[in-house]
């Protein structure tokens, strides 16, 4: 039986997100102890000094990527200037066929048994779909994509993104989605399953690892501790501050929250984002009269691991769609209490058992949730023990991993 020994992973990213931690925490198990992994990935992704430094703060005896490739990507280049911007979605069907040649240069020489683009989101030109036709020219035997968001159609070339997908669904050996709300996005919004059967398209849930003490002296908390005292109650949102992501919606459950409760709370805003979408929420926390509240941490250089484990509560407060839900689960692997809003996957694998689930954009909601974890903490605390066992069992970072492999080696010897 043919094993795996060498994988080529394509990823391409602008900002930090999900998929850093998501890769880190797949590499770092040892079911790729004898497998020689090498990244490449565009020069502007931010993301990749965040995913080398888990891997080296949370794994230091883990030195998975043998090497790490950069390449200028035409296919990420964004631009505000709306003259640049059209010129930019003008040529992009030319910059797309550049990225198949850029690529197929890349790993021709490497031999691969297979070749693993990661895609954050589906929808338009992506460089990981460049490298699938590559992969296939330069004849690697199992080709796949994950896609770890909602697919979300982009409403220029659209004829031309259809031809692509249709050969997509033809040359890849399978496509792979987080959820099954991610794959649903994909049939409904995209063609790329038109031609598939269900033996090329799965599900493999993202995974997270077990018992991690690593990083507990790595505490943010010390860079804002003039802004709070020790005894308060420290609630968290750890994502890019977006309006889909619910942070204004915190904002104002937290007006209607009786003082005497509220009083007792820190709210932490985890990330980076837009500088006119910060200013907006801070103009509404300073009408509202809720500065003493609200503290804005930024772009943190610490595991996502070490910043949740800080916090008595985590909240998630997404508007309309997750792929699966990153800082959730992360907050169950390590015991930190939830508060979710139900959309997307997280009613694929969460319920009342595990954590706070409610109706996204729903005001009410947060209010009522809110003052019934800080009356009733050791409800909330059963539930996270709870929640910390489940995903230690189903969603650990070796068990997800095995599943990959014995996919890539099922593919592999079917060649």
């Amino acid at each position: 039986m043919k094993k795996v020994k060498k994988i080529g992973i394509l990823w391409e990213q602008t900002q930090y997100g999900g998929v850093d931690s998501y890769l880190a925490y797949l590499l770092s198990s040892s079911v790729f102890d004898n497998i020689e992994i090498v990244l490449f990935t565009n020069t502007s992704n931010q993301g990749l000094s965040r995913l080398q430094k888990i891997l080296k703060k949370e794994f230091p005896d883990k030195n998975r990527l043998k090497e790490v490739i950069l390449f200028r990507s035409l296919n990420s280049i964004q631009s505000n200037f709306f003259l640049f911007k059209m010129l930019i979605i003008l040529f992009k069907p030319l910059s797309f066929l550049f990225s198949i040649f850029q690529t197929f240069f890349l790993i021709k020489n490497y031999k691969f048994d297979v070749f693993l683009g990661q895609c954050g989101g589906y929808g338009d030109f992506r460089t990981e779909m460049a490298g699938l036709f590559s992969s296939r020219f330069c004849n690697i035997p199992v080709r796949s994509l994950v896609i770890h968001h909602e697919c979300i159609p982009s409403n220029y070339w659209s004829f031309f993104l259809k031809m692509i997908n249709n050969y997509i669904s033809q040359c890849a050996t399978s496509i792979i989605t987080v959820s099954e709300a991610t794959k649903k996005s994909l049939i409904n919004k995209s063609n790329l399953f038109n031609r598939y059967t269900s033996m090329k398209s799965l599900v493999i849930y993202p995974g997270y690892p077990i018992n991690k003490i690593d990083g507990e002296q790595d505490n943010f908390l010390d860079n804002f501790k003039s802004q709070f005292r020790q005894e308060d109650i420290k609630i968290g949102m750890l994502s890019r501050i977006d309006s889909y992501k619910g942070h204004e919606d915190l904002i104002f459950a937290v007006s209607n929250i009786p003082y005497e409760i509220r009083k007792k709370i820190k709210f932490f805003l985890l990330g980076s984002g837009s500088e006119e979408e910060i200013i907006r929420l801070k103009k509404i926390i300073k009408n509202l009269k809720l500065e003493e509240y609200f503290i804005f941490t930024g772009f943190l250089d610490s595991s996502s691991l070490s910043i949740v484990r800080k916090l008595d509560l985590l909240v998630s407060l997404t508007r309309n769609f997750e792929g699966f839900g990153s800082s959730v689960a992360e907050a169950m692997s390590v015991g930190t209490p939830v508060l979710c809003t139900n959309v997307g996957a997280m009613n694929e694998y969460l319920n009342e058992s595990y954590v706070g689930l409610i109706k996204p954009n729903n005001i009410n909601d947060i209010v009522t949730s809110l003052i019934d974890f800080l009356h009733n903490r050791e409800k909330w605390n059963i539930r996270a023990d709870n929640a910390k066992e489940y995903i230690t069992k189903e969603f650990n970072s070796d068990k997800i991993s095995k599943e990959y492999i014995d996919h890539f080696e099922r593919t592999l010897n079917q060649y």
